[in-house]
């Protein structure tokens, strides 16, 4: 109890220790970046992407997310094809090409974070040929949580050490065992999302799949934030799968595995 009091004033000394809710989200809108890459707001309105016949269109995805489908509705008189860049092939593409004008569909893409909504048009004067996304509601949260780390850590130093200076509100009861290279140092959550904290990432990022209550894989939503991934809800496991569609299952395949003790 001392210690807990102890934290309380402690939070309360460097504004608490958790940030409070950001206001509602703005009307966020496409724009041209530096490097003339067209970026679309993710989860805020479909993206409308214009091609030249003939011409390839550009969409770069996430880094860190792997392409599930890619699924097009008029997939005769329009070209898709996906592709990867990067160091170890980590930040995925789809390549788009109409073979007409004037056509118009739609095209919807799912990945392992993500699922996106396309609007096609072909015309003569064509539109940017690359494009690409942006995320405001994970880039909002990802502060968030910088924010509250940076606050728990300010309250942590507030406080006397002791032997075993865990604070009350995080739990590091998990068990780890597989592939080494893709082990994180320390695992714990907060309640609500689960810690992977690396002293330094992998070359190649594992992703993280959650499982559920019956002991089934499924992806997960998460985001890295410096040498941490951070996914979202409080899981009963964590299974760590690198060299993702290299081989079959299990054989080509690096995995490690996190379960709640």
């Amino acid at each position: 109890m001392r210690s807990r009091s102890l934290l309380v004033r402690a939070c309360i000394a460097v504004a608490g220790c958790i940030p409070a809710l950001g206001s509602a989200p703005q009307a966020y809108s496409s724009y041209f970046a530096t490097n003339g890459v067209l970026k679309f707001p993710y989860g805020y309105s479909n993206a409308r992407v214009e091609c030249r016949p003939l011409v390839v269109c550009d969409v770069m995805l996430a880094s860190q997310e792997n392409v599930l489908n890619v699924a097009v509705g008029d997939s005769v008189r329009w070209i898709v094809a996906s592709a990867s860049s990067g160091p170890g092939g980590t930040t995925p593409h789809v390549f788009i090409k109409p073979t007409q004008f004037d056509l118009e569909t739609n095209l919807v893409i799912t990945t392992t974070r993500h699922t996106y909504y396309i609007d096609l048009v072909s015309s003569r004067d064509g539109g940017a040929a690359r494009i690409a996304f942006y995320y405001p509601d994970e880039e909002r949260e990802a502060r968030r949580n910088a924010l509250y780390l940076a606050r728990l850590e300010a309250a942590r130093a507030l406080i006397t050490p002791s032997p075993t200076p865990v604070p009350p509100q995080l739990s590091f009861a998990y068990r780890m065992y597989g592939e080494p290279s893709i082990l994180p140092r320390t695992v714990y959550n907060d309640g609500t999302h689960v810690y992977l904290q690396y002293d330094k990432l992998p070359a190649d990022l594992p992703v993280p799949y959650a499982i559920t209550a019956s002991g089934t894989e499924q992806t997960s939503n998460y985001r890295v934030l410096g040498t941490t991934i951070v996914i979202d809800g409080l899981l009963s496991g964590v299974d760590l799968v690198s060299n993702i569609g290299v081989g079959l299952h299990g054989k080509t395949d690096l995995r490690a595995y996190i379960r709640r003790t």
